[in-house]
């Protein structure tokens, strides 16, 4: 197989490395000649050109890179044009060989991917590098139309990717607990720790056999390598231990009694005696049974607290409900004063009954108000009477800020209670608290209510000429704008309703 030189290898390795900004020391006409040209070049290079055609790619960067020098140079256009067209159509070449390549190679560009990701360049690099070669290899037989189109070369390709990709996991996993176990193996430490040498061997033994089953089990792998990391430093420990009664900086009681003193402090934190005397045993026992029971009582603790936190949360509900109830009281309370205030003084439009109190009666050919009461609910719409003035309060209709709120069942009922009232005039009054900048406030109503005209207009079919709309305002509030509910009995809309 025929090599690349080296010393265009190394021509395509800085024509690669050349930032875009290297044609900028161009003229403005060279640059001009070079834009198509370098917008091949850039194509090719995002699909992996410089990998996948190591053929026709190497071949346009020496062109283009020689009329860039010529360029440099100040050398006129005829000298280089015809290398830049070649570069060019070299370029569209191996841009379209990359696109080939790319379909025929995706396992092993997958591969080659995924060992990037871990690094395994720098992490394996006899295996990165042998899948690099072989990978050139594929695709050079690929771009040549060779029998097999390197099918074989893939293949170690792949392999050497894929081993490449579990080395460098390894590394990165097991790489503190196999320098712990080498420091260990090193020191002898398994002269007088060999159990727990051997333990903390087992464990990263057991990582390296998961991983090679099953690559991307991180999460089992690095609780077993810090198990490992763990016996290893364990062993060291021991074995320090055991060389300083072995060379006599310690006795064998003294090492006893220095590893007693943790048990003496934590015995004390417990308030439990720190008795020794017959080994280790009892004390252990002791505090194994302060500690359970310890625990036992931050359990109950959790659970006492969940319980107070459902109790509250009861309690929370049950108070939304009673506001609930209060504010709708305290709206009704309110359109009912606002009922006998309009009423009290209107003796032309009501009759004495037997008991001698007075009673609404709506003047002649004005429809009964209960007609249209029976169509809304409470919490829909509450309906006034006021001489031959019929006023339907829109209590259930709220507006998140001047849109009409959509499949609305107060505006589907409107129409039905607005066809009792044939050629009547309608005011649309619109209203709301006292939160906010007065004109704002008013300007917000205008809008309300103008929303609905609109609707009344166009989806029940009233002519525009009967329909008025005006904003109110806070100017008319029929509750207290000192509380949530009384803030939400002003904020309404009034349909005023006017026989003719």
């Amino acid at each position: 197989m025929r090599m690349i030189p080296q010393s265009l290898a190394l021509l395509v390795c800085l024509l690669v490395a050349m930032p875009v900004e290297y044609v900028a020391a161009q003229s403005e006409r060279d640059q001009a000649l070079f834009a198509d040209a370098k917008a091949v070049r850039d194509k090719a290079l995002e699909a992996k050109a410089d990998v996948l055609s190591p053929v026709s790619f190497p071949k346009a960067e020496e062109n283009y890179l020689n009329a860039v020098r010529s360029s440099n140079r100040g050398s006129e256009p005829d000298r280089f044009t015809n290398q830049l067209n070649k570069a060019e159509v070299q370029y569209q070449e191996a841009l379209q060989n990359a696109n080939v390549a790319q379909v025929a190679l995706t396992d092993i560009l997958e591969s080659r991917e995924a060992a990037a990701k871990v690094e395994a360049s720098s992490r394996a690099s006899d295996l990165w590098a042998a899948g690099e070669r072989y990978l050139g290899m594929s695709a050079k037989l690929l771009e040549q139309g060779r029998r097999g189109g390197g099918s074989k070369e893939a293949d170690i390709a792949n392999r050497n990717f894929r081993q490449a990709e579990l080395v460098s996991i390894k590394e990165i996993l097991l790489t503190e607990a196999r320098n712990l176990i080498a420091q260990a193996t090193k020191n002898r430490d398994e002269r007088y720790a060999s159990l727990t040498l051997t333990k903390a061997q087992s464990f990263l033994t057991r990582a390296e056999r998961i991983l090679e089953l099953d690559r991307y089990n991180t999460e089992e792998v690095e609780r077993l390598a810090n198990e490992a990391s763990y016996e290893a430093r364990h062993a060291m420990n021991i074995a320090k231990n055991v060389r300083l009664v072995k060379d006599g900086t310690r006795n064998e009681e003294q090492l006893i009694l220095h590893w007693e003193e943790p048990l003496k402090r934590l015995s004390g934190t417990l308030q439990i005696e720190p008795r020794l005397d017959d080994g280790y045993e009892w004390l252990t026992g002791e505090m194994e049974a302060q500690i359970t029971g310890l625990l036992q009582a931050r359990e109950q603790l959790k659970a006492d607290q969940e319980d107070q936190r459902e109790i509250v949360a009861n309690q929370q509900k049950e108070l939304v409900s009673l506001q609930q109830e209060l504010a709708s009281l305290q709206l009704e309370l309110a359109q009912m004063d606002e009922l006998l205030a309009n009423i009290a003084p209107r003796a032309d439009t009501s009759s004495v009954n037997p008991t001698g109190s007075r009673s609404v009666v709506p003047p002649r050919g004005t429809p009964n108000p209960v007609a249209i009461n029976e169509l809304f609910s409470r919490d829909e719409a509450i309906v006034l009477q006021e001489n031959s003035r019929t006023i339907l309060r829109l209590v259930g209709l709220e507006f998140g800020s001047a849109t009409l709120p959509e499949n609305n069942t107060v505006i589907q009922k409107l129409r039905d209670g607005l066809s009792l009232y044939p050629d009547s005039n309608i005011t649309l009054e619109g209203h709301t608290d006292s939160l906010g900048e007065t004109d704002q406030n008013r300007r917000l109503s205008q809008l309300r209510a103008e929303a609905l005209q609109t609707y009344i207009v166009n989806n029940i079919g009233i002519s525009p000429s009967r329909v008025t709309a005006i904003g109110k305002g806070e100017s008319q509030p029929i509750a207290s704008n000192e509380t949530v509910a009384g803030r939400t009995a002003n904020r309404r809309i009034d349909v005023v309703i006017l026989p003719n």
